[in-house]
């Protein structure tokens, strides 16, 4: 049976660059403060500790991530929590070394309920020399129902999150390095995935600069009606709210559309 309360918290950090150590301690400290509101799950942004601002330090930052990953895990399993974000990931295979952005779930025991290699590497911040393309479209189980994982420039493909929508998703977590300026981007492409999807949209965004780059935050939670339900301020911090699950459903039944979408058989299949 599904459970139809999830408390979410979600944490915006700003990577310093270059400066791990800080920025870890920094994120321990905001995770402390999210714990304390007893969250079923908790949200971090896009490559929470950074990424290495040259090619000599690329394994250093899977290593970093991996060790950290190790920390969530206890983490999560002390806490009976669940965790969403991604991590700086090596590729496994032959052959040259091989880079992914992978977003993971880690379940209130500990335990990886599934992984998720970013699809849509955005070409103006040169992803693609740095990132393999995922070739997965996964939808993950969980005790609020299926979950459909995200990442950043993903949020403009619409057909991604329809075609994980009809694989029976409720909702979709997000994590995001999603620039200042285009703030109101960000706000009307989530609405929009919620609404045309009827399902609550999670996502996670982070704060700080990145070289040319500021980030604004407005880390937030969608309803599948479309409104804002939750909306996170412009600074480094904590914020926390409840859904109801069930509205999923009772949307869904009220506004069958869904039931109109048509497959794109040309890319994804049946």
């Amino acid at each position: 049976m599904k459970s139809n309360k999830l408390r979410i918290s979600l944490v915006q950090n700003s990577p310093i660059q270059g400066k791990i150590a800080q920025t870890k301690k920094e994120l321990l400290s905001l995770l402390k403060k999210a714990l304390k509101k007893k969250p079923h799950l908790i949200m971090l942004p896009e490559v929470f500790l950074g990424s290495p601002a040259s090619t000599n330090y690329r394994d250093n930052y899977i290593g970093f991530y991996r060790d950290f990953f190790s920390d969530l895990q206890s983490i999560a399993k002390k806490n009976s929590v669940y965790f969403f974000g991604s991590l700086f990931e090596e590729k496994k295979g032959g052959g040259p070394k091989k880079y992914v952005n992978r977003a993971f779930l880690l379940s209130s025991q500990g335990k990886v309920v599934g992984f998720y290699d970013k699809i849509h590497l955005f070409p103006l911040n040169e992803e693609p020399k740095v990132f393999s393309q995922g070739d997965k479209v996964p939808v993950f189980k969980t005790p609020w129902g299926k979950c459909a994982p995200m990442i950043c420039y993903d949020l403009r493909f619409p057909e991604l999150l329809r075609k994980q929508a009809l694989q029976g998703a409720r909702f979709a977590v997000i994590c995001a390095q999603w620039p200042k300026d285009r703030d109101a981007h960000w706000m009307a492409l989530l609405k929009a995935r919620a609404i045309e999807n009827q399902m609550y949209i999670i996502a996670c965004n982070r704060l700080g600069k990145k070289r040319d780059l500021s980030f604004v935050g407005h880390s937030c939670v969608i309803s599948p009606w479309g409104d804002v339900e939750y909306l996170m301020n412009k600074k480094q911090s904590v914020g926390s709210c409840v859904i109801q699950m069930n509205e999923v459903e009772k949307y869904r039944k009220r506004f069958p559309f869904l039931k109109d979408a048509i497959i794109d058989k040309r890319r994804f299949g049946t």
